[in-house]
């Protein structure tokens, strides 16, 4: 009997061994990295030491240091900043200006290791003077062409003495910086009373200076603290003010792609004295900045050409044909979906000039035949024919009839278009409220990812207050109005320091449905700058 006892004992051991069980821990730590000493002590004044030393209740990391960690004004070189353990210690690296109050804002930086729980209420001030600066302003940035709320930028104060030489501040890293939050709001604390310049900029390379076509902003005129008043930047890209090259890419055996940063008229010359510019064909147009270049003689595989406006630019630059693609005919025509719309035809190629027809069919009964007109060699429109709303109609360009220079023939095209009827789009009419135009208006209405899908104008004086736009698809829109005071129909945006975007007025996001017609008002008032009601 003992040794029955004996085994079952021994039995149950072993099991009791197999069974693995998970040891039982305590709750998930939820609670951020809490600061339990800083040396020296915040709102110190007189400070003379080159270290702080930020304490915690338990080890902790740094999390995008670079973006998150603002530290104004600005010193001369970035201190180093580690963290270790339970500490953050930041050492400067330059000395610090006197009689100045400086201010380090952690952001979202410091989190705990084990969990990432942030601790994002960390805010140092001290001054190397016997005061600490006190004065605050704040503001919003927008963007100047949708007014939606702009996170995460930078927003610049530059101290000014000459108020006359505002060009050379930009030039320099600013007095203080801080940066907007997912509202696009920002503010500045610990101000010494004084006369600034406000820059707002999505600083990408994280310099603190505003470079050469980045998405900028600024408020016009010098600011005097204290102030009473909320500030609105409205940030843009700017227009370049010096013309330079993008790219040049070879596209096929005779074809080459110039771009540059902004239209301008370019004229093309061959460098090779064996070449002749006849023996290439230039498109190119003064109101883009786009030029092709065809080779005529397809026995040519390397030219130079040097590209030039006669005054700014003077590029150099060769091209390899030989090693590419076969230089196929691509043939494109544009879809219409409105009376209003253009029927082109796209060609990838220079195509010899002589009457071309398309052919237009209603079911299966030829209803017109309508002639290419050309734009240039590559783009044609076709004749103006009263499409119909609502009507299904069918194109046909039979084959063979489309040359390019290279002999290459077009195959047969066909294309199904329809023009929306009104059961299957909606109506709008937008009523605007205003007292007198003193500039041209465009009324422009965009889609949800805020891209032009029509524009009506009233010119100067003009006393319209109701403008339609119908047949349209059902889909989520937004109605633009642009104070078009240079009257070259489109939103044209400014220049850093020297000119302000175009203003404008927004409607908030709204629906077109299917055979419904839709009311809408917009006031514009002398405001122009109407915080855009953000969808969710």
């Amino acid at each position: 009997m003992k040794n029955v006892l004996y085994y079952i004992l021994l039995l149950l051991l072993f099991s009791a061994c197999a069974n693995k069980v998970t040891p039982t821990g305590g709750s998930k730590d939820i609670l951020p990295p809490a600061l339990v000493n800083v040396f020296p002590e915040n709102n110190l004044i007189n400070f003379n030491a080159s270290q702080i030393v930020f304490t915690f209740d338990e080890f902790v990391q740094l999390n995008d240091a670079t973006n998150q960690i603002l530290i104004s004004p600005i010193p001369e070189k970035q201190p180093t900043i580690k963290a270790y353990k339970k500490t953050v210690t930041v050492t400067f690296e330059s000395p610090l200006i006197q009689n100045t109050t400086y201010s380090i804002n952690f952001g979202k930086s410091v989190a705990d290791v084990h969990e990432g729980n942030i601790n994002d209420t960390i805010h140092y001030v001290f001054s190397t003077g016997d005061y600490i600066d006190s004065l605050s302003m704040n503001g919003k940035v927008q963007d100047a062409s949708t007014l939606k709320s702009c996170a995460k930028y930078s927003v610049f104060l530059y101290s000014i003495v000459d108020r006359t030489n505002l060009d050379s501040l930009l030039k320099n890293k600013p007095s203080y910086c801080t940066r907007t939050n997912e509202s696009g709001n920002f503010v500045f604390n610990n101000l010494r009373k004084g006369s600034y310049y406000l820059v707002a900029l999505d600083d990408k390379n994280n310099n603190n200076m505003v470079d050469a076509e980045e998405i900028v902003g600024f408020v016009s005129g010098v600011i005097d603290l204290p102030v009473n008043r909320t500030f609105v930047v409205k940030v843009f890209k700017p227009i370049p003010t010096e013309l330079r090259l993008l790219k040049s890419v070879v596209l096929d055996q005779t074809t080459a792609l110039v771009n540059y940063n902004l239209p301008a008229s370019i004229n093309v010359k061959t460098i090779n004295n064996k070449l002749n510019i006849n023996q290439f064909e230039i498109i190119k147009n003064d109101n883009t900045d786009s030029v092709f270049i065809h080779l005529k003689d397809t026995s040519i595989e390397e030219a130079q050409l040097l590209f030039s406006d006669g005054q700014n630019i003077n590029d150099t630059l060769s091209f390899s044909f030989g090693e590419k693609k076969k230089n196929d005919l691509n043939l494109e025509i544009k879809n219409i979906q409105h009376t209003s719309d253009t029927l082109m035809l796209l060609s990838n190629h220079p195509i010899k000039p002589f009457p071309i027809y398309t052919f237009i069919y209603r079911d299966t009964t030829m209803i017109d035949s309508l002639k290419l007109i050309p734009i240039n060699s590559t783009h044609y429109y076709f004749d103006k024919y009263n499409f119909k709303q609502g009507e299904r109609y069918r194109l046909e360009l039979p084959k063979g009839r489309i040359e390019d220079i290279y002999g290459n023939m077009n195959d047969s095209m066909v294309v199904n278009t329809s023009l929306v009827d009104k059961e299957h789009s909606g109506n709008v009419a937008l009523h605007l409220d205003y007292s007198i135009n003193e500039n041209p208006y465009l009324i422009q209405l965009l889609n949800s990812d805020f891209a032009l899908v029509d524009q009506q104008r009233i010119l100067k004086g003009q006393n319209i207050k109701e403008v339609h736009f119908d047949y349209l698809m059902p889909g989520k829109y937004y109605f633009r109005v642009v104070n078009d005071n240079d009257n070259d129909q489109k939103l044209s945006m400014g220049v850093i320091n020297k000119k302000q975007p175009e203003s404008i007025w927004m409607t908030d996001l709204f629906s077109v449905r299917a055979n419904w017609d839709l009311d809408i008002s917009l006031k514009l008032d002398k405001e122009y700058d109407r915080p855009l009601n953000e969808p969710n």
